[in-house]
């Protein structure tokens, strides 16, 4: 089916596909449990939905405490109204509102399908697996529906780029997208998942093109622009990027997007722990703690580095990533490069210019080349950061160095050249002005 499928009620709709709650046109922010339980209570409007149900569906059975339910359903009665949700002592909440729905998935398909979506929301290489044979049953009972194709390519990268089975899903991760476009060319969804993945590939240049082509007509979509966020940092368009991260959260103040890796190569350390707790997330996985030791808060950084690998479960790179930052900041020069050299990085210039960084403190300057020459040669074209970001200062004095810098450039002129004879560069060109003044200034 190509329907996207809603549920409206009052002056709401609720998309269940692309998790969006709107009222009169306009996304409104939800926690994700929040949306997940308003998910529950709408698909059985007017009958209850017992307390151990919604646990079950919306924390999949593991332990939180009761307040967690009564908290997000009182997020919820502040949006929808106090009389939307009726509570039922001991037992549960009946939602309350009268309920129409447009043409969409049988209530078994979209079920399979949310909770798809929840398992690769978690990213382990176990949930993703389990996400993507989901996936496929949805496919199997809606081949036409283009979301599914969508998150299914979306699923079967992250395994690819983890090294499961790695032939076999590179080809389903085509698959996937060719099909998903094929049914519905406008796909936010699928257009954001993309990107990722054809950045990721060295095509950032031709990702910027795609964008651009469909954000002029497209520019109420949010994903549209999250998307931009990266490309137009690939492509050495740093205040594009924020301008795109803005725009995004504009039309959905609870989208995820990753500026603050353009922060980062902004050399703007302070904003990139402070986008951060705008987002709600309070951390991140790595990227904050780098900026906290630029800051020259190494103790700090490296404290919360020995937490999280200590608490949480990363994926292979994500881990050497934290573990060759913490041993980067006590001084383990040996460890850094045993660490980095024996890690794969498939397919990911961003990682590679990361642990580049690492190398660099750590004085092993022929490494640091290597893996800097591999984040440019896959089209990551941040000249300025590579001019003033302090963990790169030894490598000033190396040629080689001033030529990735020089490669660099021709990059970022060549993104510069395409991005201004779109008709949609105006979007975006405030923040590029900006962005060069910015430039000029630090130049000077």
């Amino acid at each position: 089916m190509n329907e996207r499928g809603s549920w409206r009620f009052g002056s709401f709709e609720l998309d269940p596909v692309d998790r969006r709650l709107i009222r009169d046109g306009t996304v409104v922010a939800l926690p994700p449990k929040a949306f997940d339980i308003l998910t529950a209570l709408v698909k059985n409007a007017g009958r209850l939905v017992k307390r151990d149900d919604l646990f079950q569906t919306v924390w999949d059975g593991v332990a939180v405490e009761d307040a967690n339910l009564t908290n997000n359903v009182s997020v919820l009665r502040r949006v929808l109204g106090p009389t939307a949700i009726a509570s039922v002592p001991r037992h549960g909440y009946r939602f309350c509102l009268a309920v129409s729905e447009s043409a969409r998935l049988s209530e078994q398909v979209l079920d399979l399908f949310l909770k798809a979506q929840n398992l690769l929301s978690r990213r382990s290489t176990e949930s993703v697996l389990r996400s993507r044979d989901l996936l496929w049953l949805v496919i199997g009972y809606e081949p036409q529906f283009a979301p599914a194709w969508a998150w299914l390519g979306r699923a079967c990268r992250f395994l690819e780029k983890f090294g499961v089975d790695r032939d076999y899903h590179r080809k389903v991760v085509d698959l996937g997208f060719q099909r998903a476009f094929a049914i519905d060319p406008g796909l936010a969804c699928a257009h954001q998942f993309f990107t990722v993945i054809q950045v990721d590939r060295g095509g950032a240049l031709s990702a910027l093109h795609r964008l651009l082509s469909v954000v002029e007509e497209k520019r109420t979509d949010a994903y549209f622009f999250a998307a931009l966020v990266q490309v137009c940092r690939f492509c050495g368009l740093p205040g594009a990027s924020v301008k795109a991260h803005e725009l995004a959260r504009d039309l959905d103040p609870e989208i995820a997007t990753s500026v603050a890796h353009t922060y980062f190569a902004r050399c703007e350390y302070e904003a990139v722990i402070e986008s951060y707790l705008v987002s709600g997330r309070g951390t991140g996985i790595y990227l904050d703690l780098c900026a906290w030791a630029c800051l020259g808060l190494t103790k700090r950084a490296e404290t919360e580095a020995l937490n999280r690998l200590d608490t949480s479960e990363w994926p292979p790179l994500f881990r050497t990533l934290l573990e060759s930052l913490l041993q980067a900041l006590q001084g383990n020069a040996a460890d850094v490069r045993r660490l980095c050299l024996s890690q794969e990085v498939y397919e990911d210039p961003e990682s590679l210019l990361y642990l580049a960084r690492h190398l660099a403190y750590c004085h092993h300057f022929d490494d640091a080349l290597a893996f800097l020459k591999g984040a440019i040669s896959g089209g990551l074209a941040i000249p300025e950061m590579l001019e003033q970001d302090p963990w790169l200062a030894g490598l000033r004095r190396f040629n080689d160095f001033k030529q990735l810098i020089d490669d660099a450039r021709r990059l970022q002129s060549q993104a510069e050249l395409s991005f201004y004879s779109s008709p949609a560069s105006h979007i975006l060109s405030p923040s590029i002005k900006r962005a060069r003044s910015h430039s000029a200034r630090h130049s000077e």
